[in-house]
């Protein structure tokens, strides 16, 4: 029998717990519930600026394993995120 090597779509496609996507929502839950990437995204700019500041003292993946700068990380939901922090 031949396996096929096609993608099997995701459950996760059309989105996650209200994120675009998974590794939006879990670099956001790290960053909501975290005190201290709180404190750190509080003063960011935008999620960017909270990027370079969070690389400077702790590993470039959050606890799941997914990177800051992972390109599937919708900036715009992360940016708004950090706004929303700040109020």
């Amino acid at each position: 029998m031949t396996e096929s090597l096609e993608r099997t779509p995701s459950r996760y496609d059309d989105g996650y717990n209200g994120y675009s996507n998974w590794e939006t929502w879990t670099c956001q839950l790290w960053l909501s519930n975290t005190e201290g990437l709180c404190k750190i995204a509080e003063g960011a700019q935008d999620y960017n600026h909270f990027v370079g500041m969070v690389q400077e003292i702790m590993p470039k993946v959050n606890g799941d394993g997914v990177a800051w700068l992972d390109p599937a990380v919708n900036r715009a939901e992360m940016d708004a995120v950090i706004k929303e922090l700040k109020h």
